[in-house]
């Protein structure tokens, strides 16, 4: 995996925002705040997210990855 780096995330009106990642493991991660409430963002290995989450009911779903192989997931700090 590459050395920290920065995503960017943008919605359908073409806004955006550029969140800097750490290495944490085998992950990048950072962290975005969504209406007040902290959220982790991950970016991982295809094979990573497919084998230690569950983020979908479909038994033949398929996250989407970069070039690399990678994709991102956002999902909230426990209480």
């Amino acid at each position: 995996m590459s050395a920290p780096r920065s995503i960017t995330v943008s919605n359908e009106c073409g806004d955006t925002l550029s969140v800097r990642l750490f290495l944490e493991g085998d992950r990048e991660a950072g962290l975005v705040v969504i209406d007040g409430i902290p959220y982790h963002i991950e970016r991982m290995r295809r094979e990573t997210m497919m084998s230690r989450y569950r983020v979908d009911e479909d038994p033949d779903y398929g996250p989407r990855s970069d070039t690399q192989g990678f994709c991102v997931i956002i999902a909230p700090y426990a209480e």
